[in-house]
């Protein structure tokens, strides 16, 4: 099933995840890497986005070792950096933080991402441990993991 990056991000403020080892309010985003929108800030509007094609090669090609439970460290190792990290609070059922990181192929409109737009988002709790990770609009690649309800 493929899922709207939309959706994705309301599922996120809905409260899904898997640990409780930071208090809500200390999420922290790395600021070594760009926010959703100092990402799509350095877009042209008129033109999407299309990632060079080195950067397309090396994330369809390493796809396949990424792995359940990796951290952000052996992650962006593996893949480089990403697009963009987005950082979610929630409250319940317990407290904890989520870290969404994006590996952008295309997008057709940077200010709505759809469905179309190909990419691979990969979800971390805040221990640090990749539980899914997703391939968007990106015939042959399966999802690894799940999103938690």
């Amino acid at each position: 099933m493929r899922f709207r990056v939309p959706i994705l991000i309301l599922a996120l403020a809905s409260g899904y995840g898997l640990s409780a080892q930071n208090p809500v309010g200390k999420c922290v985003h790395d600021s070594k890497q760009a926010s959703f929108n100092e990402w799509r800030a350095t877009l042209n509007p008129a033109h999407g986005y299309a990632a060079s094609t080195a950067r397309r090669q090396r994330i369809l090609a390493r796809f396949k070792d990424l792995k359940l439970e990796m951290s952000r460290t052996k992650v962006e190792a593996l893949m480089g950096r990403p697009d963009y990290e987005d950082v979610s609070r929630h409250a319940t059922p317990l407290p904890h933080c989520d870290y969404l990181w994006a590996y952008m192929l295309s997008v057709s409109d940077p200010n709505y991402l759809s469905g179309a737009d190909q990419g691979v988002f990969i979800l971390f709790t805040d221990a640090d441990k990749a539980y899914w990770i997703h391939p968007q609009a990106i015939a042959g690649l399966q999802e690894k993991g799940k999103l938690l309800e």
